[in-house]
């Protein structure tokens, strides 16, 4: 029987296909460089941690009070502290129990869940397939992030090239 995906790849029967992950994986870091070179933090994570804390100090969920934690508030496009649904408070009240450390620690649990799915998919996809499937993924969200994303415009310290890619701006 001959070998399939991985194996065959790895025995040097389809390198394209690593070569192309290796590519991939590649623009991965670099972004996540990028991204961290900034000084970026897990906003949307400190948000939650913020509604939490609300939540366990017994104050109101979508109104700041006296002594909670300060978040970004943007009007007229949200003027509340919390644009997601209730039960993410509910889930970081319990985050909300190590403070700071909290928000990193749902971060890191969101890297180890997103890399176990990589390692499950790569277990059934052929090397080639499972670059094509992350390039997928990794395009729009860099593009999104060198924009307006939580990168806050990118493009203003290095040239982006994603910059206008998927769009008519080109």
């Amino acid at each position: 029987m001959a070998a399939r995906g991985w194996s065959a790849a790895l025995a040097g029967n389809r390198p394209i296909g690593l070569i192309a992950l290796g590519l991939v994986l590649g623009l991965l870091v670099a972004v996540q460089s990028v991204y961290f070179g900034l000084g970026s933090l897990p906003g949307d994570a400190f948000n939650y941690l913020a509604a939490g804390e609300r939540l366990n100090a017994g104050h109101p969920l979508y109104a700041l009070s006296p002594g909670d934690r300060p978040v970004d508030l943007h009007p007229p496009y949200w003027t509340v502290p919390l644009v997601s649904p209730p039960p993410i408070a509910v889930v970081f009240r319990l985050f909300a129990l190590f403070g700071d450390a909290g928000a990193y620690l749902w971060w890191g649990l969101q890297l180890v869940a997103l890399a176990t799915s990589l390692v499950l998919l790569g277990r059934r996809l052929p090397p080639l397939a499972m670059a094509g499937a992350m390039l997928l993924l990794l395009v729009p969200t860099a593009r999104r992030n060198s924009t307006e994303g939580p990168l806050g415009g990118w493009s203003r310290y290095t040239r982006c090239p994603f910059q206008g890619l998927g769009t008519a701006e080109t």
